[in-house]
């Protein structure tokens, strides 16, 4: 099945180019508040996912991390992008991986060069609420259907930044369009259901074998990703460098986006 066309927001104009990909149930406008300071040197692509923000999400393609991946490749290849920083967040990290890992099949690793993970998924783990209500038959649906659209995503944000500020009206409004018809509610529970899948377990004992220099920055109260798995991942990836957060918990992009834009800003630049 091919790929949908992957709708995307331009900021910058420099000679460098990052591809930033968001996390589960977010959308592109996750980097809004990061773009500003990156922009100054780069040429930022901020894409929606399959069925995420402005992207198509149709009814018959099958919402796993091997199908955005292909989605993102795709992408690329129509933009005519190399060299590229791959920014990945939360679900999106997953996503990143697993595209670098195809790179590396097809030894196409010109086109990513560098590989900046924000609180990646990276391993199979226990699934976050937000994650397994929309698994749940029959009553997942009904309730993401029913239940108002910001005050979900505003229940979520307040469970999984450790910055309470950072929830703002404007940030929940960002993403409550995920959840406000059909297509959309239809595509976010088949990405519930398709999180994990044997390629992602195959990935995760071949993390030693990405030669890709990447930046790994997480927040030290992350609630949705153990700290086993992000620190496994620090160990595993060869040529890491990894920063930790205070006071912050999985969304370090929008809790502390100075912050955050700065480490990225600095290691793209050493």
């Amino acid at each position: 099945m091919s790929a949908p066309l992957l709708n995307y927001d331009v900021a910058g104009t420099g000679k460098r180019s990052l591809v930033l990909v968001h996390g589960f149930g977010l959308n592109r406008k996750t980097w809004l508040d990061v773009a500003p300071r990156l922009a100054k040197e780069s040429t930022l692509y901020m894409v929606d996912l399959v069925g995420c923000g402005k992207s198509p999400a149709p009814e018959k393609w099958p919402y796993t991390i091997e199908a955005q991946a292909d989605a993102l490749f795709q992408f690329l290849k129509k933009k005519n992008l190399s060299d590229i920083t791959m920014i990945g967040h939360s679900y999106g990290g997953s996503v990143a991986l697993l595209l670098l890992h195809k790179l590396t099949q097809l030894n196409a690793l010109n086109l990513v060069t560098k590989l900046v993970l924000i609180a990646p998924a990276a391993y199979r783990q226990g699934l976050p609420f937000f994650i397994m209500l929309p698994r749940i038959p029959l009553i997942g649906p009904i309730l993401l259907k029913r239940l108002n659209a910001e005050f979900q995503i505003k229940t979520t944000l307040k469970t999984v930044c450790r910055n309470k500020n950072a929830v703002t009206e404007e940030r929940v409004k960002r993403y409550a369009g995920n959840l406000s018809n059909t297509a959309s509610r239809r595509a976010l529970i088949k990405t519930a259901k398709n999180v994990f899948t044997p390629q992602i377990d195959m990935l995760s004992y071949e993390i030693n074998t990405l030669q890709t220099p990447a930046l790994l920055v997480y927040g030290e109260h992350d609630s949705v990703i153990p700290e086993k798995n992000l620190k496994r991942l620090a160990n595993s990836l060869p040529h890491v460098v990894t920063h930790i957060l205070k006071d912050c918990g999985h969304m370090p992009q929008e809790e502390f986006p100075e912050v955050t834009a700065e480490i990225i800003s600095a290691y793209l630049s050493a």
